[in-house]
């Protein structure tokens, strides 16, 4: 999973637990994109994830069977938020 600050070059990387949950602690607040990829799944982006400061946030990506070369773009966050840990 790699999460990318709209705003920022900044990018940061976590790696799912066997359940697919990922912690990624001490998230600048601001708009983010995710991408998510697991082997055996379409390749997920979430676009515009808000994450706020001081706030422990979630996000529910279901993913779908399919190749790596395949991708699911979701745009605009619909009010999900990327799990962070501060």
């Amino acid at each position: 999973m790699v999460a990318k600050n709209n705003a920022t070059p900044q990018e940061v990387n976590a790696t799912s637990s066997q359940e697919g949950t990922f912690i990624i602690p001490n998230v600048p607040p601001g708009k983010y994109t995710l991408t998510i990829a697991a082997l055996g799944f379409k390749t997920r982006i979430l676009q515009d994830v808000t994450v706020n400061a001081g706030v422990p946030s979630s996000v529910n990506a279901a993913m779908q069977v399919g190749g790596a070369t395949e991708t699911v773009t979701i745009t605009g966050g619909g009010g999900e938020l990327l799990q962070t840990s501060l």
